[in-house]
């Protein structure tokens, strides 16, 4: 089976007082948006599901308020 490398652009931005990231989708299928606020904190905490459309999901985050966060995005599989 031969498998074509997928091309995955993402973002981060600020909004307000808080932060997002915006990031391209697959019609159909869904991605779980998880955060952390230290790359030294031993787990991810989920953020969100999007149901891709084609189009750029944008995920507005108000309640990062601190210095930092970082966001990961993966897709579910049925």
């Amino acid at each position: 089976m031969l498998v074509t490398p997928y091309k995955f652009t993402a973002s981060t931005f600020t909004v307000g007082v808080g932060y997002g990231t915006s990031f391209n989708t697959d019609s159909g299928r869904t991605y779980l948006v998880e955060y952390k606020n230290y790359l030294t904190n031993a787990t991810w905490t989920t953020l969100t599901n999007v149901l891709g459309n084609g189009s750029a999901a944008v995920i507005a985050d108000p309640g990062a308020t601190g210095p930092e966060r970082y966001y990961r995005i993966s897709t579910l599989f049925p």
